[in-house]
């Protein structure tokens, strides 16, 4: 067995570099704007253990190639990675929590439509322990190579070990670094950041309400205003399930458990969601902020929810996005000028959206949420008023246009556009259109994350500014 080169320790170093070394030029030459705080926490929690993994992988290489052809190799390397993404999917879909801390692929904080990232010891201690798990592995692996006896040490490609260090302290460091391991683990798991499943939950959100359709978890509080918000929103949501089991025609709905969190900030650390709520398709269970004001987002998760029961072949949900968002939004309009007929005349009379039928494919991400959103609400509000929930939810299943309505997906979206036109003539909303729909959306937004830290830190520069002008 060939013993690593300098060629691993050139790895390292070009590792480094190449990892902490492209923030501080994009800063220098001014083409990244976000917030260096938090490039550089966010850079050190999930590059510092990727370094050890990358290393560890490269040691792998470099010792394979004399045993393993390239394509096996390569074929290796690929369903380490597969299996890792299998091992990320199965917890991020089997446990209703969205944020995940993972050996391979890091801190996952969420939806990416929340803009604050807020960070916990927990985060911290989590990555730790996968740094020194991964460094335990890999001094394991080099001990394999250097642990010899003193008459067989010799110098290696500029790596050399006495017999002291051969036998004394490359058989204690590992233990040394598996005990910085649990120590680490054991302090990240006291913290709301870390841990998967509906029991994790539970411990955050202690009370229950439960009745038929839907049980409701939260947590009492100092006072009583936490308690007359869950109250508010088991009546809501008593309400609301009642009339979307009548509407989608459901004889026997799946039972909703719904999260109520006391803030986002508990929110985003306990389950992934912080200002945006969620849907587990899978429990099937809403997590949502408990708030004394009326749930605006409450029917449209109960509708994920109870989509669950019908999702595309059993999946849960659609992944033409522009059905399953399309189902919430018909199901749980907003109450405003214009409507979602209004607004999809004027989003195509003003060519904000591009072509419909990209919206029913993975290009829908690229459209805004307000401008994708109001379209396919405003569509499948469209079946939904002409044809019934029957087609609907065939077509939710699974079955494409044709066979859930015997016709072709132009034919459907032409009718749909003589609709939504003859619904809008004599009304003028373009003005108000502008302002609802001007913006591009998150994904052609510059440094969305850093934007509540750089507005903090201004507001904080505009305060001392104030009071440097008053001295």
């Amino acid at each position: 067995m060939k013993r690593p080169s300098l060629n691993l320790a050139c790895y390292g170093i070009v590792c480094v570099i190449v990892s902490f070394a492209i923030g501080p030029l994009l800063f220098f030459f001014g083409l990244c704007k976000c917030a260096e705080s938090e490039y550089w926490l966010w850079s050190g929690i999930n590059s510092i253990p990727a370094i050890v993994l990358s290393l560890l992988l490269c040691l792998f290489v470099i010792n394979s190639q004399e045993r393993l052809s390239r394509k096996k190799l390569s074929l290796l390397l690929l369903g380490f990675y597969f299996l890792s993404f299998l091992d990320l999917t199965f917890w991020l879909w089997f446990h209703p929590q969205k944020r995940i801390s993972h050996f391979v692929f890091g801190f996952l904080h969420g939806p990416i439509y929340d803009r604050y990232l807020p960070i916990d010891m927990g985060i911290i201690y989590h990555r730790a322990a996968h740094f020194f798990l991964g460094l335990g592995i890999l001094y394991s692996y080099l001990a394999r190579f250097y642990l010899v006896k003193d008459s067989q040490v010799k110098n290696y490609g500029g790596l050399s070990l006495d017999g002291s260090w051969n036998h004394v302290k490359m058989r204690f460091l590992p233990l040394g670094l598996l005990f910085c391991y649990f120590i680490s683990a054991g302090l990240a798991s006291q913290y709301p950041s870390v841990g998967q499943g509906a029991s994790h939950l539970k411990e955050v959100l202690p009370e229950t309400y439960e009745e038929e359709l839907f049980a409701v978890h939260y947590i009492k509080g100092k006072d009583d205003k936490y308690v007359k918000a869950a109250r508010n929103l088991v009546l809501e949501s008593r309400f609301h399930l009642l009339e979307l089991i009548r509407i989608l025609e459901l004889p026997h709905p799946s039972k909703v458990q719904i999260y109520a969190y006391p803030s986002s900030l508990t929110k985003k650390l306990a389950f992934g969601g912080g200002g945006t709520d969620v849907t587990d398709v899978y429990t099937p269970s809403i997590h949502i902020q408990l708030t004394s004001q009326i749930y605006r987002t409450l029917r449209h998760e109960l509708v994920h929810a109870l989509g669950s029961d019908f999702g595309f072949h059993g999946l849960g949900f659609h992944p033409n996005m522009a059905l399953t968002e399309g189902l919430a939004v018909a199901l749980a309009p907003e109450l405003r000028t214009p409507d979602l007929h209004e607004g999809s005349y004027e989003l195509i009379k003003s060519n904000k959206i591009g072509s419909i039928e990209d919206l029913f494919s993975p290009f829908f991400w690229k459209v805004a949420g307000a401008r994708s959103y109001t379209i396919s609400g405003s569509l499948v509000s469209y079946l939904l008023e002409s044809y019934g929930s029957h087609g609907l939810k065939r077509l939710y299943a699974g079955d494409s246009f044709l066979q859930a309505y015997k016709m072709s997906t132009e034919q459907i979206i032409d009718d749909w556009k003589q609709f939504i036109s003859e619904k809008s003539q004599g009304k003028e909303n373009t003005i108000l259109a502008e302002a609802i729909y001007r913006s591009p959306g998150t994904l052609y937004e510059r440094c969305t994350h850093s934007k509540p830290v750089l507005r903090k830190n201004a507001m904080k520069a505009d305060a001392l500014f104030s009071r440097c002008s008053e001295i």
